[in-house]
């Protein structure tokens, strides 16, 4: 299922296109590597200081969630005080189609998206929290378990295809595919 996701990704730096070689995708042009840890594929691009305490505080965030199952809550909390008010707002702004791709930016534990999922082609979360990813990741698991489920990415969006055609801040990305 990896090799699907090389659709949508390349090389940050070079903006080539990876192989998988060894479970790790690569860059043959700048010889650069990408882990995989926990089903997520590791492509955030190197921080600074700043950008480390940030990541770090909202993996502490998450990580409680996970440690005590209150995403749970969170997610039912979203559902019953944001949900609706977003999903007019953004149906009155951008398209909808089982023919689009959904990308949404920020994407924390991916709650809208997993809302969506069932109006698009595919769905990406992005966001800086590798702790909200494995969330997300967990929570489609559970809600697609009849239905073929990709690997979670994680890294900058500048390996998406898309960010060919765009310029996006470095992120983190979360691909999931419903067939």
């Amino acid at each position: 299922m990896l090799e699907s996701c090389l659709d949508y990704l390349c090389c940050p730096n070079c903006k080539k296109n990876l192989i998988i070689n060894n479970n790790k995708f690569v860059c043959n042009y700048c010889n650069i590597e990408f882990g995989i840890s926990e089903d997520i594929i590791k492509m955030l691009p190197r921080t600074g200081e700043y950008s480390d305490i940030t990541i770090k505080k909202w993996d502490l965030i998450y990580k409680k969630q996970q440690i005590n199952n209150s995403y749970y809550s969170e997610f039912e909390h979203y559902n019953n005080f944001y949900f609706k008010d977003t999903y007019i707002q953004l149906k009155k702004e951008k398209s909808f189609g089982k023919n689009l791709v959904y990308l949404e930016i920020g994407c924390g534990q991916f709650f809208l998206g997993q809302k969506i999922s069932n109006e698009f082609k595919i769905i990406i979360g992005i966001d800086i929290s590798f702790e909200a990813l494995k969330i997300a990741k967990k929570m489609l698991d559970e809600k697609f378990k009849r239905q073929v489920v990709e690997s979670v990415l994680s890294g900058s969006v500048s390996q998406v295809e898309l960010a060919r055609k765009y310029t996006i801040s470095p992120l983190l990305i979360s691909r999931y595919k419903k067939e």
